[in-house]
């Protein structure tokens, strides 16, 4: 039987991640001492797989998860408290005029009963997400299944909205924005395509020499 801490990070990676990996916790561990639990897999598909049942895999009462192209700026206490509260931290996408968007699972905060019912429900309709959209496993779409099932289901769980401190994304916000609130933000959030925003990103160059 695996051994259960109190609180902790929990992440998933693919081999050819690992540098990713290696960087958000390098950042992570600079301000914040806590665990960290990391599952490989295989391909992209098997570490979405993992994704939608990682309520199930944790071995933390409190879990934060974290996806690796991840740069940590600050303090996480706040997502462990808003965890202990049963609900589920999370932050939704806004358009340029505020129109809410889709939540993005690449970061989240949950305790252990809330992770297991969103492990039970997120998992298996996620595969009934890519069986009705007949996506082809080979390709991103089909990975991408992971978060249009968890947006289909959400309304299930009780949900705290995250600032976008939490989960900065880069390129959304322009280099302008990310000058001004720098000190503020505790969470940058990549995309893996490389793009003139995210290079000139001051926190994705701080990042990549880590």
């Amino acid at each position: 039987m695996s051994q259960r801490f109190n609180r902790g990070v929990f992440a998933v990676s693919t081999l050819d991640r690992l540098d990713d990996l290696r960087r958000m916790v390098t950042s992570l561990w600079k301000h914040n001492k806590v665990q960290v639990q990391v599952m490989l897999a295989q391909d992209w598909q098997g570490a979405h797989e993992i994704k939608s049942r990682m309520g199930a895999l944790s071995n933390f009462d409190l879990t934060i998860f974290l996806d690796t192209d991840i740069y940590v700026n600050g303090d996480l206490s706040p997502l462990f408290e808003i965890a202990g509260k049963g609900e589920l931290a999370i932050y939704r996408h806004k358009s340029p005029s505020g129109i809410p968007g889709h939540w993005n699972s690449g970061v989240m905060a949950f305790n252990r009963e809330l992770g297991l019912k969103l492990a039970s429900e997120w998992g298996p309709h996620k595969h009934a997400v890519a069986a009705r959209t007949s996506q082809d496993r080979s390709t991103r779409n089909y990975y991408l299944t992971d978060q249009k099932s968890l947006n289909e289901i959400i309304g299930r769980f009780p949900i705290h909205p995250l600032s976008g401190l939490y989960n900065y994304m880069i390129p959304e916000r322009t280099l302008e924005d990310e000058a001004l609130d720098f000190d503020k933000v505790r969470i940058f959030h990549f995309i893996h395509k490389s793009c003139k925003e995210r290079e000139q990103s001051r926190a994705y160059r701080i990042w990549m020499e880590l």
